[in-house]
């Protein structure tokens, strides 16, 4: 005979303060809370002001900026129940007085880890449950651990109050959460009512359990807790198959980093180790939304996960650095620099190691965000962002592999309200605050590692081909404009004072009578000649896989030497040493390179010939010794053999990124450049501009040009882009000071931004239907 057996309904089961607190721990969304809420236990619930205080929102809601960092309160304080539960079965007593000379002194909770834990035995467990994104887009966390816990007499006090708590804790210097009030800054990240769960039970009394559940109260404007007829509800057993310690849940929580698995190699966890840098013991991850293999790890922090991958590393060391501060004194700056992607690339072949390995410590927005971490007893405390060591430490390039940590565990409490803030996201904007920035800052742009580093990689970065094609374009430019050039250089804009006649006037006869070699140029025309008669035949080295310039004063129209021209420019013995020529307002400049063939040491005394219908050519030679090839490097660190002629312009090296280096640059589509400056000049300026944007796609699939065509208009492109960007730079860095625009933007993002705009325009502007009709 079949039994029927009916399902009991939640009232039904929720008849006792041990059934109400089983339900609440395995409710998957804030709905299902209110739907527990309705059961008849609660049918004498009495809701009180937490913290005793009626006008609470501003007080909860000051302590957390995001809701990583808040979660992360809530996981210290397990940490913190651990440590004390420990400390207590060392002194053997759980009620010790703190300022009893018998007691051990640990000044810090480095001090006090080595007696009393052992990590291999000890946990905390962060559980994640509710729905997978796919489904429902709901995560709920709880905090659970094996700590001290708190007897049903002190719950009240310590989980439900704002200040109690870190007044206790305030007497044992290895303990963090001193304040008293970080565990609630969780509440403004919780969907639906901001519900929150706690449940403990003392370690020194076990199976005596209490608890309680916060919510928001809008009408009321304050958080509240439950009470049962006034009282902490309360019962006698297990919970969870645990005896003692804490559980904490929240619900419906508001993520900022996605809501998949919380364990493993995702956005989660990546951003959750930036806070916790060097935890007492490791935390627990168990995500039971998902599979078993897929749904537990264990992380030991950041720390330990860079000692799990050190093959990453291309350098790991720590700065002594004195801030000449009484509270900052001598401290250690803690730096981890990690290989280039093509080095690690290298390794793939010995072992498993991946730049997807390394994005995870210095790529995304997690290191953007944090790679400067103020730690205090293994928590982060305050962070600057990747730009605060590629822009203001000049490190464009080293800076994005590199992340800094400083500890300051040994700060007394009132130094550390005066240097962090609550929400445990920056620094204050405090005199030990700015002089904390400061004396990091110097510390890190005058370091000789990250100096020589830095250099390498920008070497290694630059591109030779792109380099003389596009210096000789922009020379040019800069020729032509001595007002332009003055900006480069200066960044002295031009004026509307309009030069008299004498000074602006070009007006050269139709044929030339005068050719010299400008040993020294000068934009506004005081060159300084070379004297051949004096100084013998001019002489210049040419490493033979570069370009060098040469400059002579020629009195001749700009189109003398033209097709259409009454000259022309002849070199013997062979014309193949000239790459290219251009003559402006009586300045020829020609590049010189090394006809095929030649060899360092090689030597070609050069005549260069100025024909001159019905008249004798002007004549000046130039001895050129081929020299050993130089390096390929940046504008900046070329080794500069320049002949004397060169007018010695300040120039950005320009990089063309093609797509598949986009990651490098941290490219999508819609981005046309990126500036990495290393110093004060323009000629420490690295260009990098994205040859696959969008806009440039379109403007070349929707014009039906030859290859020659394509050539010419990424060419304008890319002159053009480097222009703007260097001009709104210069603009930028006048405008704002230093720490506005670190609270805003950095000179280059704002160029950056600025250029994704302009990109969408900037093609039809300079290669307009007209100019490309020959193409």
């Amino acid at each position: 005979m079949k039994i029927a057996v009916m399902a009991q309904s939640r009232e039904e089961r929720v008849g006792s303060a041990q059934e109400a607190a089983i339900e609440l721990k395995d409710a998957q969304s804030p709905e299902e809370v209110e739907e527990i809420l309705e059961s008849d236990f609660f049918s004498e619930e009495d809701w009180k002001a937490l913290g005793r205080m009626e006008n609470n929102y501003g007080v909860v809601e000051n302590q957390a900026g995001a809701p990583v960092p808040a979660l992360v309160e809530v996981i210290i304080n397990s940490y913190d129940a651990v440590l004390m539960k420990r400390f207590h079965e060392h002194v053997g007593t759980t009620d010790p007085d703190p300022h009893s000379q018998d007691l051990p002194n640990f000044d810090n909770q480095k001090d006090a880890r080595g007696d009393l834990l052992k990590p291999d035995e000890e946990h905390v467990e962060l559980r994640a449950d509710g729905f997978k994104p796919n489904n429902k887009d709901l995560v709920n966390f709880t905090v659970v651990d094996n700590g001290c816990g708190q007897p049903p007499s002190r719950f009240e006090d310590t989980f439900l109050g704002l200040l109690e708590p870190g007044k206790y804790k305030q007497d044992y210097p290895f303990l963090q959460g001193q304040y008293g009030m970080g565990s609630t800054g969780v509440l403004q990240f919780c969907g639906g009512k901001s519900f929150k769960f706690i449940c403990s039970a003392a370690a020194s009394e076990t199976g005596k359990w209490s608890w309680s559940l916060i919510k928001q109260n809008r009408k009321k404007g304050r958080y509240e807790y439950l009470t049962i007829d006034g009282d902490i509800p309360t019962f006698e057993g297990t919970i969870d198959s645990r005896s003692h310690g804490t559980l904490v849940k929240v619900y419906d929580y508001q993520l900022n980093v996605g809501k998949t698995t919380i364990a493993g190699d995702k956005r989660f966890q990546k951003r959750l180790e930036r806070y916790l840098v060097d935890p007492p013991v490791p935390l627990k991850l168990h995500d039971t939304r998902y599979s078993d293999g897929f749904s537990e790890r264990e992380t030991g922090g950041l720390r330990s996960r860079i000692e799990k991958y050190d093959d990453l590393l291309e350098e790991e060391y720590s700065i002594q650095y004195n801030f000449e501060n009484e509270r900052l004194d001598v401290r250690s700056i803690e730096v981890f620099t990690f290989k280039d992607d093509d080095e690690i690339d290298q390794l793939l072949e010995e072992n498993e190691i991946t730049v997807r390995n390394k994005n995870r410590f210095v790529g995304g927005p997690d290191h953007r965000d944090m790679a400067v971490l103020y730690t205090v007893n293994g928590q982060t405390h305050g962070n600057e962002g990747a730009t605060f060591i590629t822009n203001r430490c000049n490190k464009p390039r080293v800076g994005k592999d590199t992340l800094i940590i400083i500890d300051f565990s040994d700060l007394a409490g009132t130094d550390m309200v005066d240097l962090f803030q609550p929400t445990r996201d920056r620094i204050k904007n405090s005199a030990i605050g700015n002089t904390l920035r400061k004396g990091v800052k110097d510390a890190l742009e005058n370091d000789d590692w990250l100096i020589a580093e830095e250099d390498r990689r920008r070497q290694k970065l630059a591109n030779e081909e792109s380099d003389e094609i596009l210096d000789e374009s922009l020379q040019s430019i800069l020729e032509e404009d001595p007002d332009l050039q003055r900006f480069f250089e200066s960044g002295d804009k031009s004026t509307t004072d309009v030069p008299s006649d004498d000074l602006s006037s070009y007006s050269p006869p139709k044929i030339p009578d005068t050719f010299n070699i400008i040993e020294t140029y000068d934009p506004d025309g005081a060159h300084e000649f070379y004297n051949s008669d004096e100084d013998g035949t001019y002489e210049l080295e040419l490493p033979v896989n570069r370009t060098r310039q040469v400059r002579f004063y020629l009195n001749a129209p700009n189109d003398y030497l033209t097709e259409d021209g009454k000259g022309e420019l002849r070199v013997n013995p062979t014309t193949d040493v000239v790459q290219w020529s251009n003559l402006n307002k009586g300045i020829l400049t020609i590049g010189l390179t090394a006809p095929e063939g030649n060899v360092p040491g090689d030597v070609l005394t050069g005549i260069f010939n100025v024909t001159r219908p019905g008249d004798s050519p002007l004549s000046q030679r130039v001895q050129i010794e081929f020299a050993d090839e130089a390096e390929t490097t940046s504008t900046n660190n070329k080794k500069k053999t320049e002949p004397q002629g060169s007018a010695g312009l300040s120039l950005p090296n320009i990089n063309r990124v093609e797509e598949n280096d986009w990651d490098k640059h941290g490219f999508d589509e819609h981005d046309v450049v990126e500036l990495a400056i290393a110093g004060d000049s323009v000629s420490d300026m690295d260009i990098y501009v994205n040859m696959h944007s969008a806009p440039v796609r379109r403007f070349l699939q929707n014009r039906n040009l030859r290859e020659s065509g394509k050539e010419f208009v990424q060419e304008r492109y890319v002159i053009a882009v480097a222009l703007y960007s260097v001009s709104m730079y210069i603009e930028f860095n006048e405008q704002y000071d230093e720490e506005s625009l670190l609270e805003f933007a950095s000179p280059e993002e704002l160029v950056a931004s600025s250029m994704r705009g302009m990109g969408q325009v900037l093609l039809h502007s300079i290669a307009p239907k007209q100019l490309l009709s020959e193409y």
